[in-house]
């Protein structure tokens, strides 16, 4: 014997799981123009609708039945501009932002992609630009990210000690605490892990309020996606995990560009307080300092790739390991002068 419920108003009964729908943001979304019947928005006729679905239906093996009033999978009206065309006709759709367009950038794999205006707001859609929506409305913010290696993740930032995120690829938005409020001082705000998605290291601005006098950057890492952070250094030009897709070292290890003199204000600093390059293990709690006066290093496939200033020249050489404790003298072009890369550094 089958038992009968009457549907509730919530998903427990109904999902969005029609054809060509997706959840995003607790709302249920097409993903592009909904095929209609034959017959159906053929003519010339202006304003024409049709009944089309909400993107609803009942959960497969939910046997509820409906008593009064609307559910939330009964048909509704919609436009025939927004329905699919007839086989061989092509469509258009226009949306017009309230401000000039700035970065814009995919989720990975998908038809998802985000995009920032210079008014800072920030706007999402989940069918390549068919329909737009704000996912954070009520908030303003500096920039976004998509996580290095996770396809389904991506950040946005505000000017304050808290950020959104995403791990569906955007069809919700959660918020997080950060240690300090974002940096603005060039230094990337998140770096990420490879392997694990969920190990994060912030860059913020520390003590940059009124006088600025001892005005810095401070790194943080945390291991469960921003519930926790623990301190790394103070006065760095960048942290990040030192092992990378193709760089397999220790995955617990990190690696730090920071100043050598830690005392005023970092807006100040010039090549008379150097950079050094220090790499710590375990978390960085176990530091080793790897090179006196860099200006900068990248990992790039299997190598970790290091310009060092030689002492009392202005020129730079380049350092190359494969493990990050050894490293071997590399060549830059002949015609490379430290005058070529400064203005990156500092």
């Amino acid at each position: 014997m089958v038992c009968l419920s009457v549907c509730l108003p919530d998903d427990l009964d109904i999902g969005c799981s029609d054809y060509n729908f997706i959840r995003e943001n607790d709302k249920c979304v097409a993903v592009g123009p909904e095929p209609v019947p034959p017959g159906v928005c053929v003519s010339d006729t202006p304003n024409q609708t049709y009944e089309g679905s909400s993107g609803y239906r009942l959960i497969p093996g939910n046997t509820c039945i409906k008593e009064g009033g609307v559910r939330k999978d009964d048909p509704v009206t919609k436009n025939c501009d927004e329905a699919e065309p007839p086989e061989g006709e092509i469509i258009h759709q226009t949306f017009t932002f309230p401000s000039v367009i700035g970065p814009h950038a995919y989720f990975r794999n998908s038809r998802t992609l985000l995009v920032q205006l210079w008014d800072g707001t920030i706007w999402q859609s989940s069918n390549e630009g068919w329909s737009w929506a704000q996912p954070v409305p009520e908030e303003k913010f500096l920039t976004f990210y998509m996580h290095s290696y996770s396809d389904d993740r991506a950040y946005l930032f505000t000017a304050s000690n808290h950020f959104y995120y995403t791990t569906d690829g955007g069809r919700s938005w959660n918020v997080r605490d950060t240690p300090i409020p974002p940096n603005r001082q060039g230094v990337p705000l998140l770096a990420f892990h490879p392997t694990h998605s969920d190990y994060l290291i912030w860059s913020g601005d520390a003590d940059c309020h009124d006088t600025k006098e001892d005005c810095r950057v401070e790194s943080y890492y945390s291991l469960n996606h921003g519930l926790r952070w623990f301190s790394i250094e103070k006065y760095v030009k960048q942290c990040a995990f030192a092992r990378d897709s193709a760089f397999k070292v220790d995955e617990r290890a990190i690696l730090c560009e920071s100043y050598r003199d830690k005392q005023g204000n970092q807006w100040t600093f010039n090549m008379g307080n150097p950079l050094e390059l220090v790499f710590g293990t375990d978390f960085y709690k176990q530091k080793t300092k790897l090179f006196d006066h860099i200006v900068g290093f990248a990992t790039f496939s299997e190598y970790l790739l290091v310009a060092e200033l030689t002492p009392g020249t202005d020129a730079l050489d380049l350092q190359v390991s494969l493990n990050g404790n050894k490293f071997a003298k590399g060549l830059f072009p002949p015609d490379m002068r430290l005058d070529n890369r400064v203005r990156y550094s500092y």
